[in-house]
């Protein structure tokens, strides 16, 4: 099987100002399902911020999972690669790109910041033994996994469940929280039950 290349350089990077990009080529594999992409198409409504903290607004905005890449279509066959873009907000989402790596900030609350990291992993071909061919094509699959960050220093990964996320406290916090939870009947197990947490640990 072919390496899965979809970003293939074409040698000439630019700048405007401090928002420096580069222009690369669409490479496309019709032997793999789906796409590296966030969004099912272009048509997306984004205000960037450069390392600079300038903001600009892109009408054709897309995030490339598996590069972790903010891009925007120009056409058909080529992208633009951001290569100095801290954040962008797209369809009330706020992405941020720390150490290389693009993850969505779902609650900044203090000193506590909760982020979601969504990547694109290659599920390889299934091939019947007997037979040589195909029962499943390559596809792109999505995997999600959760870091919760302390004053913005390291990343620390946790599972969506009431144990994996007390453990990130004291003792006298995770006990206000069991409580908490139980009285409001909030779930540990959800995005949405986390947020709730998080604004409860003031």
């Amino acid at each position: 099987m072919q390496k899965p290349l979809f970003l293939n350089p074409l040698g000439n990077s630019k700048v405007s100002n401090i928002l420096i990009y580069e222009t690369h080529r669409i490479v496309t594999n019709s032997d793999i399902l789906g796409t590296v992409y966030l969004f099912n198409n272009f048509q997306n409504v984004s205000i960037i911020t450069a390392d600079d903290n300038t903001n600009y607004r892109i009408n054709n905005f897309n995030i490339d999972l598996y590069n972790d890449l903010f891009i925007s279509k120009i056409d058909d066959q080529t992208v633009f690669q951001f290569l100095t873009i801290k954040k962008a907000m797209v369809k009330n989402m706020l992405f941020v790109k720390i150490k290389g790596k693009i993850y969505r900030q779902l609650i900044k609350n203090n000193n506590l910041s909760f982020y979601k990291k969504t990547s694109k992993i290659l599920k390889n071909e299934k091939i019947n033994p007997m037979t040589n061919q195909v029962m499943r094509k390559s596809s792109w699959e999505i995997r999600n996994n959760y870091f919760i960050s302390f004053n913005d220093e390291n990343l620390i990964k946790f599972n969506l469940n009431k144990k994996s996320f007390l453990k990130l406290f004291d003792k006298t916090l995770q006990a206000k929280l069991k409580k908490d939870s139980k009285e409001q009947n909030i779930s540990f197990n959800t995005e949405e039950g986390i947020v709730k947490l998080i604004h409860l640990t003031d």
